[in-house]
């Protein structure tokens, strides 16, 4: 407690000591020599002293810019001016290093500071121009943030670079610029790349037209220039993207990237094939890695003909007991529709997945069964040529010539075999799998089937399903309450 009150003491101190600093500097330039003392408060141990200190000098130095104390006269510079700005840059330097302090106001603050001495600073850049360097050093600053915190991410991506249509622009830029530098120097590869993603993957403003770029934290030269233009945007929206995917990355953050890829990355590029190596080498990771970076692959296949070899034969071997049970197994599913309902697929393709799908099936939890059957019936009413499948009593369980561990579709043998596990699920212990299961025996009527109505199915939805039907009969129970888990005879009471 006593300690308490000493820090208590002291901070009151400090507080007062700056004010008085600060008053006395507005009294004229006799008093410019508490600049330095502020400095060293500024980067004081106590808290409150090093920010109060750091918001009194950023005053100071406003009130001295207006006053026009820092700008160079015409001729010789007087050594007053010389030493002002030299105090100045000290000041610019510490509020960056504060970008890396561990506490979050205090991070927070520095940027808040550092970004409105753009507004004020004649130093930055010339009239009607972006302060480019002064703010690539804030943005690499905050790249390069080892203790960054996560609400301070949150704050600068929140109130900086959604709104304003500059600083995000400007960011783009300075990133990728950071970027190189930072892998050039070989250190904090990293932290860089983690911050770097932590931003650029949470941005959502983008222009759609040149007419919407119209909110600046600085004021701009009205002449045209790449800011103001959505091809600007882009270009260097693209160029900040391909520079952090150059990084290597973890696997979580592959995951991340890929699911918002087709999204908010692609439509957003000037040029998407420059994204063909990092979504090919994406697919051939495997796993839920390569399920993510099916979406990524289909737009550049669909709209810039990406010409990708054995796809087929990849998205066979993706088809494993694990694709049954993985979060994004809606998101595979889709995109496996749209594939084989492609007109270019041969009906043999078509077969050996319909065949590895239906084997699958046996381990697979009802959520996906609920999704193979539909899938399975819309595929066979396209081919007519595949009915036997479903009629071929020669490729039963005990004589069935699919090669389940074949891995090119096109020699799996599978237009000789029959979906016997599929009618197998007329048999299960779900009743919505045994009655979806029962439409591969009846009359071809249907036109078809919505996938999207069996796809976001889990054990929670099937299960509350169950739960909301309303019984017509009452269901039967036991006469006589039981006493216990066993009989008088010992037989277990079920």
């Amino acid at each position: 407690m006593v300690a308490k009150r000493k820090a208590d003491s002291l901070a009151d101190s400090g507080r007062e000591k700056i004010v008085k600093l600060e008053a006395e500097l507005e009294n004229g330039q006799s008093s410019l020599n508490n600049i330095v003392h502020l400095l060293d408060l500024a980067a004081s141990d106590d808290l409150d002293t090093l920010e109060q200190a750091q918001r009194s000098l950023y005053k100071v130095f406003k009130r001295l810019i207006s006053l026009k104390k820092l700008e160079k006269p015409a001729g010789e510079v007087p050594t007053i001016v010389t030493w002002l700005r030299e105090r100045y840059g000290e000041y610019t330097r510490l509020l960056l290093d504060s970008i890396n302090h561990k506490k979050a106001s205090v991070q927070l603050a520095a940027i808040t500071l550092s970004l409105r001495l753009l507004k004020v600073d004649p130093l930055n850049a010339n009239v009607g121009q972006f302060p480019v360097d002064a703010y690539g050093k804030i943005v690499r600053a905050i790249l390069t943030a080892s203790n960054l915190h996560e609400s301070t991410r949150y704050t600068f991506r929140n109130d900086y670079l959604e709104p304003f249509d500059d600083l995000r622009y400007y960011f783009y830029r300075a990133c990728e610029q950071t970027v190189q530098a930072t892998k050039t120097r070989g250190s904090k590869l990293h932290v860089c790349r983690d911050n770097s993603i932590g931003l650029l993957s949470a941005l959502v403003s983008f222009p759609d037209k040149d007419e919407e770029i119209v909110k600046f934290w600085l004021s701009e030269s009205t002449t045209k220039s790449s800011l103001r233009t959505v091809s600007g945007h882009k270009k260097a929206f693209s160029e900040a993207w391909i520079a952090v995917l150059s990084f290597k990355l973890t696997e979580d953050q592959y995951k991340a990237i890929l699911n918002m890829m087709h999204k908010r990355i692609i439509p957003r590029l000037p040029r998407p094939q420059l994204l063909m190596d990092f979504l090919t080498d994406s697919y051939d990771v495997g796993g839920a890695t390569s399920l993510l970076a099916l979406n990524g692959l289909f737009y550049l296949m669909q709209h810039h003909n990406l010409d990708y070899p054995k796809f087929f034969e990849k998205l066979y071997a993706l088809f494993d007991a694990q694709t049954m049970h993985v979060r994004y197994r809606s998101r595979f599913f889709r995109m496996v529709d749209i594939f084989l309902n492609s007109t270019h697929v041969s009906a043999m393709l078509i077969a050996s997945f319909l065949k590895r799908m239906s084997r699958l099936s046996l381990s697979a939890p009802p959520a996906a069964i609920v999704t193979i059957l539909p899938l399975t019936y819309n595929l066979l009413k396209q081919h007519p040529s595949l009915m036997p499948l479903i009629h071929n009593p020669d490729g039963a369980a005990g004589n069935d010539p699919f090669d389940a561990d074949e891995t090119d579709p096109e020699k799996t043998g599978a237009m000789q075999s029959s979906l016997w596990e599929l009618q197998s699920h007329t048999m299960h212990y779900h009743p919505n799998v045994a009655t979806l299961a029962k439409i591969l025996s009846e009359q071809f009527t249907k036109i078809g089937y919505n996938l999207e109505d069996f796809l976001d199915h889990s054990y929670t939805t099937m299960t509350d399903a169950e739960m909301r039907k309303r019984l017509k009969n009452q269901v039967p129970t036991a006469t006589d309450k039981p006493a216990g888990l066993l009989s008088p005879e010992g037989i277990l009471i079920w």
